[in-house]
């Protein structure tokens, strides 16, 4: 077995909200399974895989996040 989806949602929330007091913006790399968590914790779909190799630029909000390809390389579903 794997880490528990719960523990990996809390190091992922934990690590974004780190890297989020750096300026300028951080560049984080990762598996599928933290943005999965990153969705969840954002209350996004969690069933949609990222794909490969795409850059995805999330950005806190007021009162939500946005994830989206940079530069429009694919359409990540809400």
């Amino acid at each position: 077995g794997g880490e528990p989806f719960a523990i990996l949602r809390q190091r992922a929330v934990a690590a974004v909200n780190r890297a989020t007091k750096y300026q300028p913006a951080v560049l984080v790399v990762s598996h599928g399974a933290l943005f999965r968590a990153l969705r969840d914790a954002m209350g996004l779909a969690v069933n949609q895989r990222t794909p490969n190799a795409v850059p995805i630029w999330c950005e806190p909000r007021t009162r939500e996040w946005s994830l989206k390809p940079v530069h429009g390389a694919v359409e990540i579903g809400t």
